[in-house]
């Protein structure tokens, strides 16, 4: 089954993607961090891995949030579902 140039096992794969790997940490705290979605200056990004898996990830500032890896770099990149399933394969 595929949806334009990816298939199930490319959203499986990218659904995997940890999402700290995705930009760089800094001042990282537990599972808090700075947010990268605007100037912060106090760790407001919180990532948390729930049992089924799935990271989910808020800024308690901005109010930026998500569910994993496809969704962050969906609000990082400005890019749609497929382009954003593309992207993770490149780290």
């Amino acid at each position: 089954n595929k949806l334009g140039d990816i298939n199930e096992d490319d959203i499986r794969r990218a659904r995997e993607v940890d999402v700290w790997t995705l930009f760089d940490v800094r001042n990282k705290r537990g599972n808090t961090c700075l947010c990268i979605f605007h100037d912060d200056k106090h760790n407001s990004f919180a990532i948390k891995r729930y049992s089924n898996g799935v990271q989910g990830w808020v800024c308690f500032s901005c109010q930026a949030k998500g569910s994993g890896a496809i969704d962050f770099v969906m609000k990082r990149d400005g890019v749609l579902f497929t382009d954003a399933v593309k992207l993770l394969f490149k780290n």
